[in-house]
């Protein structure tokens, strides 16, 4: 009884956080309603399909590649591991890589290290 109340009260705790960060990032439930009346069921039922394809591709992809290196997963599991990295990384902003270095930058560590720089 308790980890049920423990688990109703963390989902309610990421639902409200989810909610505060989003209100102003998506459109409104009306807005999203007339988006998808307006669309044509055929491109969005294909669209769909496409989607959940894709999904087990990766997923496939994903478990034989876990598989050469000795790791058994379910299919269930690791399609819920593909859909949650998704979600992840289309919710997650970007991370800017680093610059690359500058040539007085390289110069100056190919002279110390007795290579040459790039070109």
């Amino acid at each position: 009884m308790r980890r049920r109340l423990v688990q109703a009260l963390g989902l309610a705790a990421v639902l409200a956080i989810v909610v505060g960060t989003l209100r102003d990032r998506v459109p409104s439930p009306g807005k999203i309603g007339a988006a998808l009346r307006q669309a044509d069921p055929r491109w969005l039922a294909v669209a769909a399909a496409a989607e959940f394809v894709s999904m087990g591709m990766f997923a496939r992809q994903q478990r034989r590649l876990l598989t050469a290196f000795g790791v058994t997963l379910q299919r269930r599991r690791i399609l819920a591991l593909s859909y949650s990295r998704s979600a992840i990384s289309i919710s997650l902003p970007p991370v800017r890589p680093c610059p690359p270095p500058t040539r007085s930058s390289s110069s100056g560590q190919a002279a110390r290290t007795g290579s040459r720089p790039p070109r």
